[in-house]
């Protein structure tokens, strides 16, 4: 999550950032490290370094520049030097968000970034500048993740070993979606003591330690909406910050005791038997953290959570999709 953890182990895989460098590793093996120049540069740019899990495999690139307000956003031509040494140009188009790196190009980072170096991208007078602080924990992050140091294919600390150990790619987990109510989905109102009783319930439910006190009022507005013949999603708001709201969600029996089943605190919204999160990491959006819990039939099941990456001000919305969770819904 962008600035929020320096390093985070999740059930899916993997978050880790230092300084102007962060890389996400999901769970079907492949890890993603995202560059940028110096916080608060007059040129602000990204490069998104991409590997797969298994043996022999390529670290793909990808270049994202800000526009500077001197038409960098349209199509240009970009002279590329790393410690002065020219390679060659690459072609950006402004009508797409990135700008694929050429194998040699992806070589010559690799090599350069690990120890202090001057990587510039220019056309005319603009200029921008990757920064290199915080590339050599996050490489060696991901050939940990990926059980490649030692072995010839390390980013960092390569050795003689082969890689007959080290990870392999993961399918991502089939989830087959339940099937829903054909009907209008949200609930009739509940007679006032029914109503009472659940509202007890959920208020009992462990993990609500994120939400603020309007979350005990009786006059916080609850929803249900069915989700089969006796089961329903109840919500509510949980907490209201700054520029993000977070709703809880619960599955519950429709008939007292209600035995209400916690999903999230942090929902932003429920669309058709998915509850979907999306949360600014600051009011000017230029990141967010994002992730979904899908409806089997049975119970939510999380089958999604990325980042869009750090807070650079790159692009509206953020520069990537850093996911750390990736699933197969059917």
């Amino acid at each position: 999550m962008p600035a929020f953890l320096a390093l985070s182990v999740l059930a899916a895989g993997l978050y880790f950032s230092h300084a102007d460098w962060e890389v996400a590793c999901d769970n079907t093996g492949t890890c993603r490290a995202a560059g940028y120049s110096d916080e608060g540069a007059e040129a602000p740019m990204t490069v998104l370094l991409t590997r797969k899990a298994g043996p022999a495999q390529p670290v793909t690139g990808e270049l994202q520049l800000a526009d500077t307000g001197n038409g960098s956003r349209k199509q240009l031509r970009l002279a590329m030097t790393v410690n002065g040494k020219a390679l060659a140009p690459l072609v950006v188009d402004g009508e797409a968000s990135a700008t694929t790196l050429s194998d040699s190009q992806v070589k010559a980072l690799l090599a350069a970034l690990p120890r202090k170096s001057q990587i510039v991208f220019r056309h005319g007078k603009d200029a921008w500048q990757l920064s290199d602080k915080g590339a050599a924990a996050v490489l060696l992050k991901m050939d940990e993740f990926q059980r490649r140091i030692g072995t010839s294919g390390a980013l960092l600390k390569p050795g003689k070993g082969n890689e007959d150990k080290v990870l392999m790619p993961s399918a991502p987990p089939v989830v087959v979606a339940g099937v829903l109510p054909g009907s209008p989905s949200q609930e009739k109102p509940w007679a006032a003591d029914k109503m009472k009783a659940l509202r007890q319930a959920l208020r009992a439910t462990p993990g609500l330690d994120d939400c603020d006190e309007e979350f005990n009022s009786d006059k916080t507005a609850l929803t249900l909406t069915r989700l089969g013949p006796a089961s329903l999603l109840a919500s509510r708001q949980c907490y209201q910050a700054a520029y993000n709201a977070g709703d809880a969600f619960w599955v519950i029996n429709e008939a007292a005791p209600f035995k209400p089943v916690l999903v999230t605190t942090s929902g932003s919204d429920y669309i058709g038997g998915r509850i979907v999160q999306s949360h600014k990491g600051r009011g000017v959006g230029d990141c967010f953290s994002h992730a979904e819990w899908t409806w089997d039939g049975k119970a939510f099941v999380k089958t999604s959570e990325s980042t869009t990456g750090m807070c650079r001000q790159i692009a509206p919305g953020g520069a990537w999709s850093l996911p750390s969770l990736v699933s197969d819904v059917r």
